[in-house]
């Protein structure tokens, strides 16, 4: 396809003033597709907005395009950036995923390069493997974003948000409980308390996805519930990687492939390149 100017790409993702849709009416609907949208976007709100339209940014949901906008904003030195997420934990759909298989090009074969297994993405990179191994990994790039980030930049993260309301005004009301730490994991010791409140903020994404089948009974990415995040918001779970943190804390050696079967266990109540990059279909 043709290079789009900033202004032009810009105005692919704008649903109205201020606001701005990731990926939901587009073609070739992938992981990968998704964060080059996420890129694309950012560069382009970079590029185009005056400075006090990035003031404060808010990301609405939790997945992978959502993440990938938010380590792109703090990247770029965007100063507060709040992260909204209706289940309990960031990507929540694969992750714990043991049985499906992710790659960045899949859909792309036999196109030159698409047999490269990694995503070559500037932030929150992967390689192919099961989705949830591709979770672990993009959370880990989320945890070493939050980490060098400036002392000056914020960062807030809502997870099981059960009411969000977003005004013509770009005003956001909600209800949901915000993550204590860096990683995004609300472990059983360190649950969030559920809290309402409403902020003005200067830009919105909406990373939304594309929810759940709507005719299975289960989703394409549920192998077993126990290790996995509940879909439904207000439940909660541990999620895988929450599983084997919190694990972690009790055996010193173990792999992750270790705690596979522990599904009887009863647990409870818990989890620069970029400004080159065009959209990806």
């Amino acid at each position: 396809m043709p290079k789009l100017s900033p202004k032009a790409l810009l105005r692919r993702f704008m649903l109205s003033n201020n606001i701005y849709l990731l990926g939901s009416f587009e073609a070739g609907l992938t992981i990968y597709k998704q964060q080059v949208r996420a890129l694309n976007l950012v560069w382009s709100m970079i590029e185009v907005l005056p400075h006090r339209k990035l003031e404060r940014v808010a990301v609405i949901g939790g997945g992978f395009a959502g993440l990938t906008a938010a380590a792109a904003l703090l990247h770029k030195g965007v100063k507060h950036v709040t992260v909204f997420e209706k289940c309990a934990a960031l990507c929540p759909l694969q992750d714990g995923s043991d049985t499906r298989w992710v790659h960045p090009g899949i859909y792309d074969w036999p196109e030159e390069g698409s047999n490269m297994p990694a995503a070559g993405l500037p932030l929150l990179n992967w390689k192919a493997g099961r989705a949830s191994d591709v979770v672990v990994e993009v959370l880990h790039g989320w945890d070493r974003i939050l980490e060098n980030k400036s002392p000056r930049q914020t960062v807030s993260i809502f997870l099981n948000v059960k009411h969000l309301r977003i005004d013509r005004t770009a005003e956001v009301e909600w209800v949901g409980e915000q993550v204590v730490g860096l990683t995004g994991e609300m472990p059983s010791g360190n649950r969030g308390v559920p809290s309402g409140n409403k902020s003005k903020f200067e830009s919105i994404i909406l990373a939304v996805g594309f929810g759940l089948e709507p005719t299975a009974r289960f989703s394409y990415w549920r192998n077993e519930q126990l290790g996995q995040p509940e879909l439904v918001p207000g439940r909660r779970s541990i999620s895988y990687r929450g599983m084997v943190t919190e694990l972690s804390s009790i055996f010193s050696e173990f792999g992750s492939r270790a705690f596979v079967k522990i599904g009887f266990w009863s647990i409870s109540s818990r989890t620069t390149q970029s400004s080159s990059m065009l959209c990806a279909n």
